[in-house]
């Protein structure tokens, strides 16, 4: 027992943050060309559209494809209207995002006169605000006006609304906007400074820090909330109506729960962050928080019931397993075996002490001067906004103001300043010095979490099991006991597979040469006790039943093997599917003995001596992916959904098991479950009767005619005949990326028929003859939950010779001209003769014609070139009478033989 206790004590001791794990977090990177990863602000559309301001414009992501629109100079905030509409905050302008000769294009709102970095905007009563260092610039869009409100001696900060008022900070005093900038005392207790407000999209609810570093809480009342004193807050988003998230400066986020009034984690570079510089943080519909750093963006989900253990440094190598062991697990990897540790991390910090007479130094005190200004200096820089992580960038512009106001790179009121305060500043007065002594301590920085290699092992882990209280691996090279951070070599022999038969306390070991060997331990030394020799097969699965009765699987046949303390033996044969060599579980469902893989599920039908496929189950689908537990459940993968099949042959599926369809281990510890993913990724997940994955609305993304692109919300197009071909391309937001949306779509008036599913999002329609329209078009995700989006009408005018108008002005037309040769023709008159002629002629042709086309245009596109033929014979049949009757009445001939009557006798 001493090398279980060992272990018990090794692994007790970690932390609930170690435990807990990390927040599931998704990386993406922009693929746009010429564009840095330096952003500003993150908002959402209403259609969950990712808009980021970007030192090159404004960057739109829809969870597939990537968007920029280009802007005079660097986009450092942005909102959108309650209609999506962009406004902007530029280095040297502002203005929004509109339309403009076909594309989406900046439009600037400034005057010419209006100059200087606009560092914000902020919607606030159905009016925009542009904040710049000097005033704040109110934009009424129903008017198009601007109107100003500037400050001569005072440089403003951020603004930011609170209880449905609109403040302003400035450097040194809080003003509110009362259609003046008035100013106002802090709302915070004691009077403390506003750094950063943030309002909750869920309720009226605040987090507010204070310049002097807290946090607070507001619903009514301000409470304070504890937060980690070693960071540089930047930004606060919530996430949902219980978590809001604090961002740092370097030290990653902060996740902080209300109702438990604690901190939930905290997400780094260590845990999933590629970078722990944050530049801008926001929270999507879905509740996960987005974090635009230097490489991207990563979005983290709080609310997920999956944690990663991925993010602990010293693994190596693929993971292969892993095996729980108290709080804690051992990981089998491709090169070794690692356990879980901890390792603290210190530092050596400088102080100095006064120097007595006696030549003796002394500990400084908390309560001396020096320690409440370092404790001022600590709460100063607990709070920092957006603004000020970039002042290089936006005080280059920023107006000088007198000497009462600093700028915005300089310190408050209560920083520790040795030129001031230190014993330099008494010097240079004259006054008596004190004489210091430098001192170094070592502090205690972190306690850093890490997996470490067992020594000894730095092959290939096949498989990890329990034995006892005992944990071997299996290795190419033979078998290996792991126990005080040492592995020990205890069979020299490959094998295949172990299997530890409890009845009778034995290892079972599958031979590469096709047998079984059995091992027993002995006052700590293993033994080779028996051995099955079993010719022209591979042993692929061992398993206990519940009877304690062995059973051994291959690819030719399944065993039924007796084992004793003294002798084992195969006692029933019995034929098997498996000439793939499929990895083949055996498990027992109902009380019979299944057998799974990839070409059916079988059972045990030992009256007849023969497996049985079981086409209840199939109906799952066949497992082209199938795990086991070390329990011997049994997990199937049928190519889209995860199945657990359980001991009643019932199954249960499991809809989040769909970010991980590469699962290569699966694992139920209590109400948990343990997941290796693709042999890279490691996680917990806890599942709830309530899981699903949430479904995202489709729109359409764009529309775009010959002309250029038209606004999305229209309801009804209308396009002229030499401009009818449009383009629609459609979106349904996918940030897990397993959702899989394909579409199809259907022009009716044009075709009757779906188009067939497909990933492809983009529709097209050419040269649309001139007629009336409707576009329906539908998503559906992987999930089969399928989604109609709106109607859209589409009306294609005829050109102007295909209009009735022109029809109706041809008929007048000939119908002159039909009078005109009737009557020129009936006055005899010779010399009109030719003239008639003509015209008679003419006038004819251009009826016939005329009449096909009108008759053409009025049956429309009739599909195949027979039926059109056949369709222009008929209109020529019946075109032809008409013709000789019109022939004869314009030549002039008695009415009576326009209609014969028969031949006289």
């Amino acid at each position: 027992m001493r090398y279980f206790a060992f272990l018990i004590l090794t692994f007790f001791f970690l932390t609930s943050e170690a435990q807990e794990g990390d927040f599931f977090v998704t990386n993406f990177t922009p693929h746009t060309r010429n564009i840095d990863h330096l952003y500003f602000d993150l908002e959402f559309s209403s259609k969950e559209e990712l808009i980021a301001a970007n030192k090159a414009g404004v960057l739109k992501f829809d969870g597939t494809d990537w968007d920029l629109i280009a802007t005079p100079s660097a986009v450092l905030d942005l909102v959108l209207d309650q209609e999506d509409k962009i406004y902007v905050a530029c280095a040297d302008d502002f203005g929004q995002i509109d339309i403009i000769d076909g594309s989406m294009k900046f439009h600037s709102l400034k005057d010419d006169e209006t100059e200087g970095l606009t560092q914000q905007v902020l919607l606030f009563d159905n009016r925009v605000f542009f904040l710049q260092a000097d005033q704040l610039i109110e934009y009424l869009p129903g008017d198009d006006s601007l109107r100003y409100f500037q400050l001569e001696e005072e440089v403003l900060e951020e603004a930011f609304e609170f209880e449905r008022e609109l403040y302003i900070n400035g450097i040194d005093t809080l003003r509110k906007f009362e259609e003046n900038l008035v100013p106002t005392s802090s709302f915070l207790p004691e009077g403390k400074q506003v750094s950063i407000c943030s309002k909750s999209q869920f309720a009226n609810e605040y987090a507010v820090t204070s310049v002097e570093g807290q946090v607070y809480f507001y619903d009514g009342i301000f409470q304070e909330k504890t937060v980690p004193e070693d960071v540089l807050l930047t930004d606060i988003s919530w996430s949902s109506s219980n978590h809001f998230v604090l961002a740092t400066y370097a030290s990653g986020l902060v996740v902080f729960d209300l109702e438990a009034d604690e901190i939930l984690g905290r997400i780094s570079a260590g845990k999933g962050l590629p970078d722990n510089e944050i530049y801008a943080i926001s929270s999507d519909h879905r509740n996960g928080v987005w974090i635009a750093n230097s490489f991207g963006f990563s979005r983290v989900a709080p609310e997920i019931r999956i944690k990663s253990f991925n993010y602990f440094p010293g693994l190596e190598g693929n993971l292969i397993s892993a095996l729980p062991i108290e709080d804690s697990w051992l990981m089998a990897t491709s090169s070794g075996v690692f356990y879980f540790d901890e390792e603290q991390k210190f530092k050596n910090s400088i102080y100095y002490v006064p120097r007595t007479a006696s030549k003796r130094t002394t500990t400084p005190r908390s309560n001396s001067a020096s320690s409440k200004k370092a404790s001022s200096n600590k709460k100063e820089k607990n709070s920092l906004t957006l603004k000020k992580v970039f002042n290089n960038v936006k005080t280059s512009l920023t107006p000088t103001s007198s000497s009462k106001s600093r700028t915005l790179g300089q310190k408050k009121p209560g920083v520790l300043n040795r030129n001031k305060d230190g014993f330099i500043n008494k010097l240079i007065k004259g006054e008596p010095t004190t004489q210091y002594v430098r001192r170094t301590k070592r502090e205690l920085v972190s306690t850093e979490f890490l997996y470490k290699r067992f020594e000894g092992l730095s092959e290939k882990s096949k498989q990890l099991i329990l034995f006892g209280d005992k944990y071997l691996v299996s290795t190419p090279s033979g078998i290996v006991e792991i126990a005080d951070k040492i592995a020990t070599e205890i069979y020299d022999q490959p094998s295949r597979l172990l299997h530890h038969h409890e009845p009778t306390n034995q290892l079972v070991v599958s031979t590469l040469e096709g047998g079984l060997k059995f091992l027993e331990l002995n006052r700590e030394i293993w033994v080779e006790s028996d051995e099955i020799e079993i010719q022209g097969d591979a042993i692929l699965a061992i398993q206990t039943d519940s009877d304690n009765r062995l059973w051994a699987a291959g690819a030719v046949g399944l065993y039924e093997i007796e084992v004793t303390d003294s002798v084992s033996s195969v006692i029933n044969r019995y034929a098997l599917e498996n000439q793939y060599f499929d990895n083949i579980k055996i498990t027992e469902l109902a009380d019979k003995i299944y057998l799974i893989n990839t070409l059916g599920y079988f059972f045990l039908d030992e009256a007849k001596g023969e497996l049985v496929r079981d086409e209840e189950i199939e109906k799952i689908g066949i497992a082209t992916r199938h795990l086991q537990q070390r329990d011997g459940i049994v997990w199937i993968n049928n190519g889209e959904d995860w199945f657990r099949l359980n001991r009643d042959k019932s199954t249960t599926q499991f809809t989040y098991l769909k970010l991980f369809p590469e699962m290569s281990q699966v694992d139920q510890v209590g109400e948990a479950l343990w997941i290796i993913d693709n042999n890279e990724k490691f996680y917990r997940y806890t599942p709830d009767q309530m899981d699903s994955i949430p479904s995202t609305e489709m729109y359409f993304k764009e529309v775009r005619s010959k002309q250029g692109l038209l606004p999305t919300h229209v309801q009804n197009l209308q396009f002229e005949y030499e401009n009818n071909s449009v383009h629609f391309e459609l979106a349904r937001p996918d940030y897990l990326g397993l959702l899989d949306i394909e579409y199809t779509h259907k022009l009716e008036g044009h075709g009757d028929k779906w188009s067939s599913w497909t990933k492809n999002n983009h529709i097209d329609f050419a040269y649309l003859p001139p007629g009336e329209y409707v576009l329906r078009v539908k998503s559906r995700d992987t999930f089969g939950r399928e989604q109609e989006g709106r109607v859209i009408p589409i009306s294609i005018r005829p050109p102007y010779w295909e209009t009735m108008w022109f029809n109706v002005s041809e008929v007048l037309f000939f119908a002159i001209l039909v009078l005109a040769s009737a009557r020129l023709n009936r006055t005899g008159n010779k010399k009109y003769s030719l003239v008639t002629s003509i015209l008679t002629i003419v006038t004819v042709v251009m009826i016939i014609e005329s009449l096909q086309n009108i008759a053409g245009s009025y049956l429309g596109n009739v599909g195949t070139p027979v039926l059109a033929l056949g369709i222009d014979v008929g209109v020529a049949i019946l075109v032809f009478p008409i013709e000789q009757l019109l022939r004869k009445f314009v030549e002039g001939k008695p009415v009576k033989e326009l209609i014969p009557v028969g031949k006289k006798s």
